[in-house]
């Protein structure tokens, strides 16, 4: 790490935590990487815990995940060991960021990934039962696979996306129809690049008087009434998903097959869940088969 001058003669600063430790740890143990053919990309280590490396090989041939693991895991267990039982997750390398960012959260399964290219950050949407292993004991998968892309990583379980996206699309409340705007204001505001409430609630009385030319208290008078405004429908909005939620059909993947209208749930038959022709209902239904005799088989040959 560091090379010090001292009256004694040069020290030499040695660390066991650096990652071109770990990188060095599998050159000793993979040939393919000595030779080159395997590359190690990228490290990120949180030193004896866990680490992750994501690794490419140069031979279409060779698996480079298969080369660091070894026969029965024989390498990385040689690595691990020597790092006092570290343990390492192996992922293959992608130049692809966003497919980099799914296969770096492994063991967890993502379904979706949102890119914010400006700030270089992501929401990774997961099943809510793949959350706390996307998030890892005391946060440190999402935190090596931030280290290991470069990228922010924000994630969100899929029923917390939902309510989100519910969010987004209620508060979007149209310019024209906050109380205290006429038609001719509204024009005016829409010509100014405000269309929605929640657009008007965010800007200042300067700007509304640079972008709408408005007088400064008409311009405080309607940035109030838009914050107001979205305050109630705000509290509005997430007591109505409180109540789906009560209810079951906030959930995306529910449907009116399983709750009705007014959120009632419906009792399944044995019909509706395994087909028309099956379990009890097909014994009422089928007729009785007649028993086969010797003749019915053989015929005039029977010995």
């Amino acid at each position: 790490v560091e090379v010090q001058n001292s009256s004694r003669g040069p020290q030499v600063i040695l660390s066991r935590t650096h990652p071109g430790f770990l990188r060095a740890l599998f050159a000793a143990e993979v040939p393919e990487i000595e030779e080159g053919i395997v590359e190690i990309k990228a490290v990120a280590r949180e030193p004896g815990t866990r680490s992750k490396i994501a690794v490419l090989s140069n031979d279409e041939r060779i698996d480079p995940v298969g080369s660091c693991v070894g026969m029965k895991g024989s390498r990385v267990q040689a690595v691990t060991r020597e790092l006092a039982g570290e343990k390492i997750d192996i992922v293959p390398f992608s130049p692809d960021p966003m497919t980099m960012i799914e296969r770096s959260l492994s063991p967890a399964r993502v379904n979706e990934i949102l890119p914010d290219e400006e700030n270089r950050a992501v929401t990774a949407i997961v099943d809510d039962d793949q959350l706390s292993l996307a998030i890892g004991r005391e946060g440190k998968n999402v935190r090596l696979a931030a280290k290991l892309t470069g990228w922010k990583i924000d994630l969100v379980s899929a029923s917390e996306h939902y309510l989100r996206q519910r969010l987004a699309e209620e508060l979007s409340l149209a310019i024209g129809e906050m109380p205290g705007v006429d038609p001719e204001t509204a024009e005016q505001l829409v010509s100014a690049g405000i269309d929605t409430v929640d657009q008007m609630a965010a800007v200042t009385e300067e700007q509304l008087e640079l972008l709408a030319g408005m007088e400064p208290e008409k311009a405080g008078e309607l940035i109030a009434t838009a914050q107001a405004t979205l305050e109630e429908l705000r509290k509005q909005v997430e007591e109505m998903i409180e109540q789906e939620k009560a209810e079951g059909s906030a959930d995306p993947f529910l449907s009116q097959e399983f709750f009705g209208e007014g959120g009632e749930e419906k009792k399944l038959q044995e019909a509706d869940v395994f087909g028309e022709g099956s379990g009890e209902a097909e014994k009422k239904k089928k007729p009785e088969e007649p028993k086969l005799t010797e003749e019915d088989l053989f015929g005039d040959k029977k010995d």
